[in-house]
């Protein structure tokens, strides 16, 4: 995310001004990993669930899927296995 800041700088007859863009950066990482594939974050504003859904139309597997989650230092992984099922 970027922050951006409008200083004015008097100090002289013509006013001037300063664009001051700091980026924030977020250390806290969050991983989605599919049977031992591993998917980039589509966002912070997406929850696991909604990854899950929007996922389930490229991996079908996935719609049953148990999630776990667990945490690596500051990275959060959320881990998707298939359901072990029978058929029948």
């Amino acid at each position: 995310m970027l922050k951006v800041s409008v200083q004015y700088v008097v100090g002289s007859f013509i006013p001037s001004k300063i664009i001051i863009i700091k980026e924030r950066r977020c250390n806290v990482a969050r991983k989605f990993i599919v049977d031992g594939t591993e998917y980039p974050d589509p966002g912070p504003d997406v929850t696991p669930e909604q990854f899950k859904q929007m996922m389930a139309g490229f991996l079908p597997e996935l719609s049953n899927a148990d999630m776990t989650q667990e945490k690596q230092g500051e990275d959060t992984i959320y881990r998707f296995k298939r359901r072990v099922g029978t058929k029948g």
